[in-house]
């Protein structure tokens, strides 16, 4: 592994934590478009504005570091598709030890459960599945 492995990885690691964190907020939205009628704002605008960052991350940021980092070098070949299944596991880990200990503070200190307990917890149940389906996700990001 290199630098040019490591920034890849840095690149996929933001944007699959970003990826998460726009999907866990899904539920709040969702309430504030209920109650206010702001569906545009609110949901629409926010999912697609978070996915077309996510996609020009992962399409934008892999082409500059291919352009940064030149094939001259003695690098190690690393199939992409294994720089974004570590990328996703490392993610995913370190997203479900930051929230559980989040949660858990949170649960402790208020003793009730509101939007910011449960955008922690779906944080966690989505990096549970990308974990355990981290191989068929990046086979299927690396097509697209």
């Amino acid at each position: 592994m290199n630098y040019k492995d490591l920034l890849k990885i840095s690149i996929y690691f933001i944007a699959i934590k970003l990826f998460v964190d726009s999907i866990s907020r899904i539920p709040e939205k969702l309430y504030i478009a209920f109650s206010t009628g702001e569906w545009l704002i609110n949901v629409i605008s926010f999912i697609f504005l978070n996915f077309f960052i996510v996609a020009i991350l992962i399409k934008v940021g892999n082409y500059f570091v291919d352009k940064i980092f030149s094939a001259k070098g003695n690098y190690i070949n690393t199939s992409t598709q294994s720089i974004v299944e570590i990328s996703m596991i490392i993610c995913s880990y370190y997203i479900i030890l930051i929230q559980l200990f989040s949660a858990i503070i949170d649960l402790f200190s208020k003793m009730n459960i509101d939007f910011n307990t449960v955008e922690k917890l779906t944080g966690i149940i989505i990096s549970v599945f990308l974990i355990i389906f981290h191989k068929k996700i990046s086979e299927n990001l690396i097509k697209i």
